[in-house]
């Protein structure tokens, strides 16, 4: 699987004497505001500003609609389990012999993928890495956050998934020298891939009282964890780097295959009506929140005033 910056500066703009055009405006001088403002230095355009944070939408009143940990969880497992149910590549080779692999997790579909010559790589869901499964324990208390690239407060569910990888290739075995040699699957390596799951929504506008939600959920990130063995450990001591290479190129190939970075529509609460956004509850009932009609009755809870009450 083993795969100056040059500044010219230009002195004739030095010696230029300073002509008529040049001169400063009459009463122009330090103490007054009618000098012209200086030119850019040299260099190029400065530097883009960050973003006016927008302010942050105030909390869900009444009984707010939600997006929970439970939704994200069954939305994760359906997204995972579509992508290892997914046929193989009509190039792709199969595995030549009878599968090998018991998966984890009795009812797992299992993707067989070959990754390089005689290796290939059969995922499944991991023993209890389920999203729906590891709620509370894979999953993070919900935050609203302000994303500085934009500044737009997001409301954030965050849980980790886990899929077990195991690699195995085809070698040639024979008992003894009055037996024919045949050919065995031999497991390589096994890994384990914690996928970093993201659930997020924006109100952004919420002020103007027109705003809807840009929710997205998706794959952020993996992580691996495998058990490398004594003869790689024995081959890692003499090649330093050697296990992490391996680690990096096992690494790639599962955030191509899976799609980190990809985000879809939140089910639910994408393009949906906003008028407040928050985050409740705790690692295991929390969820995203958000109001779809205007305050217009303070005694469902509500801050009486301002635009969103019109």
């Amino acid at each position: 699987m083993g795969a100056a910056l040059t500044a010219l500066t230009s002195v004739a703009a030095l010696s230029l004497p300073v002509g008529t055009s040049m001169a400063r405006p009459p009463r122009c001088n330090e103490e007054t505001s009618s000098c012209p403002e200086p030119p850019d230095p040299p260099g190029g355009p400065p530097e883009p500003t960050t973003p006016e944070p927008q302010p942050q939408p105030p909390a869900p009143f009444g009984t707010p609609s939600l997006f929970s940990y439970a939704d994200f969880g069954l939305f994760a497992d359906s997204g995972i389990r579509a992508k290892l149910n997914a046929p193989p590549s009509p190039t792709d080779t199969p595995f030549p012999l009878p599968n090998p692999y018991t998966p984890e997790v009795t009812d797992s579909p299992v993707n067989v993928t070959r990754v390089d010559d005689n290796l290939w790589a059969f995922v499944s869901f991991d023993g209890g890495g389920r999203a729906a499964d590891c709620v509370g324990s894979c999953s993070d208390t919900p935050a609203v956050l302000l994303n500085p690239n934009y500044g737009l407060y997001q409301a954030t569910l965050q849980m980790r998934p886990r899929l077990d990888v195991e690699f195995w290739r085809v070698i040639w075995s024979q008992v003894g020298p009055q037996f024919p040699a045949i050919q065995i699957a031999d497991r390589v390596t096994e890994v384990t891939a914690t996928l970093h799951m993201r659930a997020f929504a924006e109100c952004n506008g919420w002020e103007l009282g027109t705003a809807t939600l840009n929710a997205k959920m998706g794959l952020g990130n993996v992580t691996i964890q495998r058990d490398t063995g004594v003869l790689e450990d024995f081959v890692n001591f003499f090649l330093p780097g050697f296990t992490s290479t391996k680690n990096r190129q096992i690494r790639d190939r599962l955030m191509t295959k899976l799609g980190v970075g990809q985000f879809v529509d939140l089910p639910f609460a994408a393009g949906d009506r906003c008028y407040t956004l928050g985050a409740t509850g705790d690692a295991l009932s929390g969820a995203i929140t958000w109001n779809e009609e205007a305050c217009l009755r303070p005694e469902t809870g509500c801050r009486p005033g301002g635009v969103y009450t019109q």
